[in-house]
């Protein structure tokens, strides 16, 4: 079931910055009345009507220092999934459950704009000036991209699902599964689909970032070696900006400005605040947002003394990191310590604010450029405790139940790869092999909020 709402062709921005305010109640101003999804009262305090999210919408391209207000595209439809539409757990129409999952609103011409129908999502979570999107591609490009569906868990939409979309109108995804049907039999293995879970699965709703940032382009632009080679951002300075910028945005506490490792005087940066808080509401940065990233994230990187290269950027998480924080006002209480459940719990739960971890590749991983050995940073934003049953009886007789710790990870690689909830005790043993990283210490701090 696609639902479409109708709305006049005029340009969103331009009806918002004459003072018009969309309502689904009357006509006024042009604006035709919007049919709200019919679904239960209960969708829960974080619904987000089309008329908000179109706002939002209205805002982004406002915002948009490259766009000229007569030439902002105009909204010709607004496509909705619903959330029955991707998951079976929720086909009962009129359920609580059975909401909108996101917008999709067609501009005049071509392009559209993905919006959150969920307050946790941001606002705009993609801004594509080409080509059409339906709301069965998008159910398509949820299912393929997002494990979580497996579990008919209420997720929600993010940027690598219109990223998917895109590589495949290139042919990248049918290449790929042409080159996988092509190997021959004595060479392909099939590996069955095992629950990632043992029982119910961790809803989203727990982590505290969004973000899917890595060190490879666009992230990269203006991170250069000293002769002038393109470099990596540096899992430093990937890791501590996300924590940043993640800080500042919940609690107001973060750097006016970035001073140069090397302490040059004139040099120092001023982070576009406004922008980075804005472009972590999304698991990637809007363009509008993106070249305050850029540029943020290559500062950031001299003022805690990353060594760039073009295979791997470096610095030293055990002086470098503390060092760099202690110069923030408002940072307090800040150690290089070995990791422990407690500290995350703690820092995660009570402080609500991102912990940085660092470790070692139990493996490679040549696809990334991974060496088995190898110093890694990155970012934990959740934990959960979950109830695992040892034995046979199937959680009923003769069996043990065993609490078990697992953490979020993002490790800050493209497309995401190696992120997930991780078992501490795999994660935190120097035995246990089941994860690519041996993550042993972490930077404690705490913000006088």
């Amino acid at each position: 079931m696609q639902k479409i709402y109708k709305v006049l062709k005029v340009a969103v921005a331009a009806s918002l910055l004459s003072g018009v305010v969309l309502c689904g109640g009357c006509a006024r101003d042009g604006i035709l009345p919007v049919e709200e999804p019919t679904v239960s009262d209960a969708v829960g305090p974080d619904h987000v009507s089309v008329e908000s999210a179109l706002a939002a919408l209205a805002r982004f391209q406002a915002d948009d220092p490259t766009t000229r207000s007569s030439d902002v595209p105009a909204v010709s439809h607004v496509d909705v999934l619903m959330r029955s539409e991707v998951s079976p757990a929720t086909r009962t129409s009129g359920t609580a459950a059975d909401a909108p999952l996101c917008y999709i609103a067609q501009f005049e011409g071509g392009g559209y704009a993905v919006l959150g129908a969920d307050a946790k999502q941001g606002g705009v979570i993609a801004y594509v000036p080409q080509g059409r999107l339906t709301a069965a591609d998008m159910a398509a490009a949820k299912a393929a991209t997002d494990r979580g569906e497996d579990y008919e868990t209420p997720t929600y939409i993010h940027a690598c699902m219109v990223a998917y979309l895109e590589a495949a109108a290139d042919g990248k995804v049918e290449r790929e599964a042409e080159a996988e049907n092509d190997m021959k039999p004595e060479t392909r293995i099939d590996v069955p689909v095992l629950p990632e879970w043992p029982f119910e699965p961790i809803p989203d709703y727990v982590l505290l970032m969004k973000t899917t940032w890595h060190q490879d382009y666009p992230y990269n632009a203006y991170c250069y070696t000293y002769d002038g080679k393109q470099a990596k951002v540096g899992c430093v300075a990937l890791a501590l900006g996300q924590i940043l910028a993640y800080n500042m945005k919940t609690f107001g506490v973060g750097p006016d400005v970035l001073m140069p490792h090397n302490g040059l005087i004139g040099n120092n940066f001023r982070p576009n605040w406004t922008h980075i808080t804005k472009a972590i509401e999304t698991a990637t940065p809007a363009a509008t947002y993106l070249y305050a990233i850029q540029r943020y994230l290559s500062e950031l990187g001299k003022a805690v003394g990353m060594n760039y290269g073009v295979d791997e950027s470096l610095a030293n998480s055990a002086l470098d990191v503390p060092n760099f924080l202690k110069r923030i006002l408002g940072y307090t209480n800040i150690a290089y310590k070995e990791m422990t459940i407690e500290d995350i719990r703690t820092q995660l739960r009570f402080n609500k604010t991102p912990v940085y971890a660092c470790g070692s590749a139990r493996y490679d991983d040549t696809s990334l450029g991974i060496e088995k050995g190898g110093p890694h940073a990155w970012v934990i934003d959740g934990w959960q405790e979950k109830t695992e049953w040892h034995g046979t009886g199937g959680g009923v007789v003769g069996d043990v139940s065993v609490k078990v710790d697992y953490v979020y990870c993002r490790y800050g690689y493209e497309d995401a790869k190696h992120d997930g909830w991780v078992k501490y005790d795999v994660l935190a043993s120097p035995v246990l092999k089941d994860e690519i990283y041996q993550g042993i210490n972490m930077v404690s701090y705490y913000l006088n909020k």
